[in-house]
């Protein structure tokens, strides 16, 4: 029986009456200007071919262009195997077709001007769609989730979009965004921009080039891609919220100096992330950009930041490590909140406050350093630690927030002991909340039980000395030198100091020369006026790392190579012996190109 709703509404833009009726077994709004729009109708059944009439005619004899299909109008119609859309149409709405799994085929006649938002969003059995020269507006998302796509093609006469060099892409021509993919889109060389929502959800995307052109990764660009693993060029300075949340596939990754701004939730849920490596040209990074990665173990935070956001290290279940640089001032709430392999973290001077809840639920949390500028800690920040100590290095005692009332004491943690400055003693004693905690004045017992010291790197020239302390259980070091985002070498030490593996592309030391509480390694060879970075893992015998170390060195600028007074070059230099390029050493040592001394 057909189904009839009369109704009258105002549009706010046209001030035009409007009815809605079942027509022909699809239901429509009909507006008094004499044109009709297909529209959603939950009680409506869609199955098989669906075939859109140019004209109707209603039950009062009135005639009608159908000339839209509204927002949601076959929301979810997984009955749907194909759609005919008549040449009247000039705007298909967002979420139109979204959700219609059993749509393999669609028409977009060469009327339509307007795609809305995810318009065919999740119709996985579409394989093929085609955007004729007419269209001049494409919203965000309209193929997401399409999985079984193939091709995507653009009409040549399009002059907003196109499809170049066979891309199986939709670029907006005016700006090199790419704002839709599929899973076999070769990105074009040229391409500054991948737009938001661009390839989310499709599943099937293993493995895709993003050229050196390319600038900017748009929110959402590639969410839900759970089997891609992609390399992030140089090129690129910002990645959008929730750019890659949920690639399951992505066990590492690294960007380049040039990257300013991560966006919100950039890389939750990448369950796989085992290493991330920021560098120091990121300046803000949104909430929760790490939360659920629970593969993540260790991470140095780029010495530019300021903040470290909410969230962003929540639930990282296998982070053991984390560097926090000078430059941080703030830590948001529920930061490290359920990091429960986390055993210890050193808060820098530079950190005013700490937020609520930074270090709930860090069970495995045994040790803290604040630095002497935390003047407050916020609501629960370390509830459900078990701390064995706490070491305080501010004069004045923190002020922590209690609940009131009856509630005043949950959340508290369990502390073994609290280190203060011995001339604070009394005044953390008396304070109303460390009081009632084991309070002892620091030691040098104490910080050497912190194991409280860090890499030192000396600079002469081309060389540079690299000390760092002994680290309780590690079987070995691995130090690695990059420039510039680029490996410069990578040096593996055991327990002792002696050099194991090399992979170098500058001279250097056999072996790391012990100093007591730890060693100093000598590198050579490197660039004049070059700006390093320097990180040194502490792993134990499974390669679990242990601690992490990590700093910006620079070397000597000079004009010209230093020579001495008879004119021999003071630097390492390259030359030709017996058949084969060598390193020479001033000295007289030769090494060969990885770095091997040749006795």
């Amino acid at each position: 029986m057909k189904k009839k709703l009369l109704t009258s509404c105002l549009l706010m833009l046209s001030l035009a009456t409007c009815s809605a009726e079942e027509i022909g077994g699809i239901w429509y709004t009909l507006s008094d200007d004499g044109t009709a729009a297909v529209s959603y109708n939950e009680y409506i059944e869609y199955v098989g071919d669906i075939v859109i009439p140019f004209s109707i005619t209603n039950q009062y004899g009135n005639n009608y262009i159908v000339t839209s299909i509204n927002s949601h109008a076959f929301l979810g119609r997984t009955g749907i195997t194909s759609v005919t859309i008549p040449s009247s149409v000039t705007s298909i709405g967002y979420l139109s077709f979204a959700g219609c799994t059993g749509l393999t085929n669609i028409t977009i006649p060469n009327s339509v001007m307007r795609i809305g938002e995810g318009a065919f969003e999740d119709c996985t059995g579409l394989m093929s769609v085609n955007i004729p020269s007419s269209v001049t507006s494409i919203g965000a998302g309209v193929l997401s989730g399409c999985t079984a796509l193939k091709s995507i093609t653009v009409d040549a006469a399009n002059t907003f979009y196109n499809s170049d060099d066979n891309c199986n892409a939709i670029i907006e021509s005016a700006t090199n965004t790419l704002i839709v993919g599929c899973p076999t889109t070769i990105i074009p060389k040229g391409v500054t921009n991948i737009g938001e929502w661009a390839f989310s959800g499709f599943v099937g995307l293993k493995d895709l080039t993003i050229p050196n052109s390319v600038t900017s990764i748009g929110d959402h660009a590639f969410q839900g891609c759970t089997d891609l693993t992609i390399e992030i060029p140089g090129s690129v300075n910002s990645i959008g919220c929730k750019a890659f949340q949920g690639c399951h596939g992505q066990t590492n990754i690294t960007l380049h100096d040039g990257v300013m701004s991560i966006g919100a939730q950039a890389f939750e849920e990448c369950s796989e992330l085992t290493t991330f490596s920021i560098p120091n040209s990121v300046t803000s990074m949104g909430e929760s950009v790490f939360a659920f990665c629970t593969s993540l173990n260790s991470i140095v935070m780029p010495n530019g930041m300021t903040r470290i956001e909410a969230g962003t290290f929540y639930g990282c279940t296998s982070l053991t490590n984390v560097i926090i640089p000078n430059s941080v001032t703030y830590i948001d709430h529920r930061a490290f909140q359920g990091c429960t392999n986390m055993t210890s973290i050193e808060i820098p001077n530079s950190v005013i406050e700490l937020a609520t809840s930074i270090f709930e639920g860090c069970t495995s949390l045994k040790k803290i350093v604040l630095g002497n500028a935390v003047a407050k800690i916020g609501l629960e920040a370390f509830a459900e630690c078990n701390l064995e100590n706490i070491t305080i290095l501010r004069a004045q005692p923190p002020v922590q927030e209690l609940r009131d009332g009856e509630f005043s004491n949950y959340g508290l943690p369990s502390i073994g002991i609290v280190y203060v400055p011995a001339e604070s003693l009394s005044s953390y004693r008396a304070d109303s909340f460390w009081g009632r905690y084991n309070v002892n004045a620091i030691s040098a017992a104490t910080v050497q039980t912190w194991e409280h010291m860090d890499i030192n790197i000396t600079t002469h020239g081309y060389k540079a000395d690299v000390t760092w302390p002994v680290v309780d259980d590690a079987t070995s070091y691995e130090l690695t030198i990059t420039s510039n985002g680029v490996v410069i070498c990578t040096l593996t030490f055991d327990a002792q100091g002696q050099l194991t593996n090399i992979a170098f592309r500058a001279p250097a030391e056999e072996s790391a020369q012990a100093l007591g509480q730890g060693f100093q390694f000598t590198v050579t060879g490197l660039e004049d006026g070059s700006v390093y970075l320097l990180t040194l893992n502490a792993k134990d015998a499974a390669g679990n790392v242990l601690k992490t170390f990590s700093q910006d060195f620079s070397t000597g600028a000079t004009a010209i190579d230093e020579v001495n007074a008879d004119g021999v070059a003071l630097k390492p230099r390259k030359v030709l012996e017996e058949g084969r390029v060598i390193i020479l050493m001033p000295d007289g040592r030769k090494f060969d190109a990885n770095g091997r001394q040749i006795k």
